[in-house]
């Protein structure tokens, strides 16, 4: 009986291609890389295929027979003679240019990889600068692709998985795999991990990953099963990455974990080379990551989800001498967040998300352990502050660069406009994104609008301001954006400078058109969290 995973791995296409370069490797037993090319599309689906499944042993069995003729010359000749009409894929030569020197020295793959060098994989628009560059020529083509396969597109899809997992095993046909290339993978393990063999094999194509993300199930698919399998799964699959450093384990579904289970011998190994680590869910592994984390992690995040006691939060925090960033989306009490601040007194970036309620008292002392961090540049803390807070901050020895809070009820608008201008003006050569979250609505004037001006790395005002009651100067708007350069769209700004005609004529276009980039950037992001 076949399972969910069968038709994607008896993909027509697929097959059919398959079948193609057998024979033309047949027809052609002279010539080395078509037979390799053909040997490792057969030896890909030899590798996945499971032969309990009968339409998979179907299709093996004859897989199984071509590799054979690949090396014997009589069942060669017979499938020839038996399937006389079967197709070839069509390989046509690339007609040879005259080329001048300086050509033939700018096609070197050397200069070339000097030249891509310079051009970043990070964003969309720097990547599809690499994709036109990839159709100029068969050189600029092997040279682009090397640095496009270091970070490929999400994996979202079991279709997209098995195009990739193909495509991949075949590349080494004319060199290098292209496996070899991947540095950063994002993929998907669908609910019930009927993919995991799929995804098991990317991974093995993959050796010299250095950032994994495992995204299983979605908070829609309902409760997920946990077996001793899929432990053991996780286990074989982490250890086969012996470069890995950057760590995303992703489990929106609800685990419902089996009794019984246990964590092999060994699981913590891949988690002691970890420099990042970030947890929603997978909380059944939490004995291999508590034993394996320790002195190399310089980021922690556990997420929504992540279920841990107290005492192992103790634990884990103890550990972590060299960490630079804390995430918390969870509960978090007092004793927990000062002993992360005591291990780890270089923290950097700092949020505590959680969803309980806390008194004042909670939330004053909250603010004086974080903001006695000195190197502190970004800090998001989810418990409602008060204008006493804000000061805090203000008056923290450290380099504040993106702030987010949450103003409290009912707070006094001016005592918060008073705090905030404090901020601003403590933090100004620093301050690069200001956010507050709550639904307040303040009504600024001349002088908080100063105040963002004189912080000239503004990037982000996440303020919402009361429309009718902001009563600000044309000469302090166009301050504001002369003055910010790197200023980009959000509500706020867009409050601040409606109806000014400088950023009408001047400013308007270019921050829609980087607003359009930033979106598109999250589109390819299909399973960012």
């Amino acid at each position: 009986m076949a399972n969910q995973l069968t038709p994607y791995l008896l993909d027509r296409s697929l097959v059919d291609y398959t079948e193609a370069v057998v024979f033309e490797s047949l027809r052609s037993c002279d010539d080395s890389t078509k037979k390799k090319r053909a040997t490792l599309a057969l030896e890909f689906f030899k590798s996945i295929l499971d032969a309990v499944i009968k339409e998979e042993k179907d299709q093996l069995d004859v897989f199984t027979k071509y590799h054979a003729a690949l090396d014997d010359l009589d069942i060669a000749k017979s499938l020839l003679e038996t399937q006389p009409d079967r197709p070839s894929v069509d390989n046509k030569q690339v007609d040879a240019f005259d080329l001048t020197p300086a050509q033939q020295v700018l096609t070197l793959p050397d200069t070339l990889d000097v030249i891509f060098s310079h051009i970043s994989t990070l964003s969309k628009s720097t990547r599809d600068t690499l994709h036109a560059g990839s159709l100029t020529s068969i050189s600029f083509h092997y040279a682009a692709q090397l640095r496009l396969w270091r970070r490929p597109r999400d994996l979202d899809t079991v279709e997209q998985q098995v195009r990739f997992a193909f495509g991949v095993a075949i590349s080494s046909a004319l060199g290098e795999s292209l496996g070899q290339q991947v540095k950063r993978l994002r993929i998907r393990l669908m609910k019930g991990a009927w993919n995991a063999r799929l995804v098991s094999k990317i991974v093995e194509l993959c050796p010299a990953l250095v950032d994994l993300t495992l995204h299983w199930g979605d908070a829609v698919d309902g409760s997920e099963q946990v077996t001793s399998d899929n432990v053991r799964w996780l286990f074989e699959t982490l250890g086969r990455l012996p470069s890995l450093r950057y760590l995303h384990l992703v489990q929106f579904s609800a685990a419902d974990i089996a009794a019984g289970i246990t964590v092999p011998d060994g699981a913590h190994i891949p988690f002691s080379q970890l420099e990042e680590l970030q947890l929603y869910g997978f909380h059944w592994y939490w004995d291999a990551i508590e034993q394996g984390v320790g002195s190399k992690l310089k980021s922690l995040d556990l997420g929504l989800g992540t279920l841990v006691t107290s005492a192992q939060l103790v634990v884990i925090a103890r550990k972590v001498t060299s960490l630079t960033e804390l995430r918390l989306g969870r509960p978090v009490e007092l004793d927990h967040i000062r002993l992360f601040t005591e291990t780890a007194p270089a923290l950097e970036r700092v949020e505590i998300t959680s969803f309980d309620e806390r008194d004042d008292a909670y939330v004053s002392e909250l603010y004086s352990i974080v903001t006695g961090l000195k190197d502190l540049k970004e800090v998001s803390l989810s418990p409602p502050a008060g204008p006493a807070q804000i000061i805090q901050l203000a008056k923290s020895p450290s380099p504040l660069e993106d702030v987010w809070i949450t103003v409290q009820e009912n707070s006094d608008e001016e005592a918060v406009k008073a705090a905030l201008l404090q901020l601003l003006t403590a933090k100004k050569s620093t301050l690069k994104k200001v956010y507050e979250l709550s639904s307040v609505n303040l009504g600024v004037s001349d002088q908080f609008v100063e105040a963002l001006a004189a912080c000239p790395g503004l990037e982000k005002i996440g303020i919402n301001f009361d429309a009718a009651g902001t009563t600000v100067s044309r000469a302090v708007v166009e301050k504001l954006l002369t003055q910010c350069s790197r200023l980009t769209l959000t509500d706020g700004l867009e409050t601040l400078v409606a109806g000014n005609a400088l950023y009408e004529e001047k400013y308007k276009q270019d921050m829609a058109r980087a607003q359009q980039a930033e979106d598109e950037e999250l589109s390819e992001d299909l399973l960012g969290n």
